[in-house]
């Protein structure tokens, strides 16, 4: 959708309400009404001492926190799970509200809910936020066990293969076997990690990607290339 600038958005951001001007974006999406309501976050921590998780660099985090939201029900054969992969600088409330009283949905508001293209009246939705962070999972604001302070800059370097692995040590806590991936922003790039290089249960036909396309225009790829250099993808 594109947004025209009226006089009083002009207003707004002049008066430095970025928040009323920007959220705006998220009620005008909804046409249905129809809401998750409200949701919590939620954290899985994992990798405890001495083993923690091994990084692709070679670094060992210990212990690691990931931030997650779920939206539905998980059925008694968990096999409608979707895990919906965010935006680089995105978080994992995807949908809902944090409170009756919170104006500001979550990023994918009006995609994930009853009725909606990613119906929680079927699917178990999960959205976790990514390990490096700093929305709740194990990031540069973390505390440092070592230090007691956070990690800053000496956070270690992370790669998207070490998010989804992440990601699967949720899932395997959640006890899910098999998962639906949608393709949302910079979570095509997560999409494509797990299929090549994430171990079970995203492989063999385990994971099935949604919302993808099949092949990547001249414009993805331009915008993608930054990323794949970054991450070695």
């Amino acid at each position: 959708m594109i947004k025209f600038l009226s006089g009083e958005d002009f207003r707004l951001l002049a008066a430095g309400s970025f928040k009323d001007f920007f959220m705006s974006e998220y009620i005008e999406h909804d046409q249905t009404g129809a809401s998750v309501g409200v949701v919590e976050k939620k954290s899985f921590t994992f990798a405890h001492s001495p083993d923690g998780m091994l990084l692709e660099s070679g670094a060992v985090l210990s212990p690691v926190t990931i931030a997650y939201e779920t939206c539905g029900n998980l059925n008694s054969l968990k096999n409608n799970a979707v895990l919906v992969c965010h935006a680089l600088s995105g978080d994992s409330h995807v949908a809902g509200y944090y409170s009756e009283d919170d104006p500001k949905p979550g990023w994918w508001d009006f995609m994930v809910g009853p009725g909606k293209g990613i119906d929680t009246d079927k699917y178990f939705v999960i959205c976790a936020n990514i390990l490096g962070s700093c929305y709740g999972s194990t990031g540069p604001c973390a505390l440092n066990p070592e230090t007691k302070r956070p990690y800053g800059l000496d956070f270690p370097f992370v790669t998207i293969s070490d998010m989804v692995s992440a990601q699967k040590a949720l899932i395997d806590h959640l006890g899910i076997e098999k998962a639906l991936l949608p393709d949302a922003r910079f979570g095509e790039g997560v999409v494509d990690e797990v299929f090549q290089v994430a171990p079970e249960p995203f492989r063999d036909g385990d994971a099935e990607a949604l919302l993808a396309t099949c092949q990547d225009i001249a414009r993805q790829l331009v915008s993608h290339r930054p990323f794949q250099d970054v991450f070695g993808l």
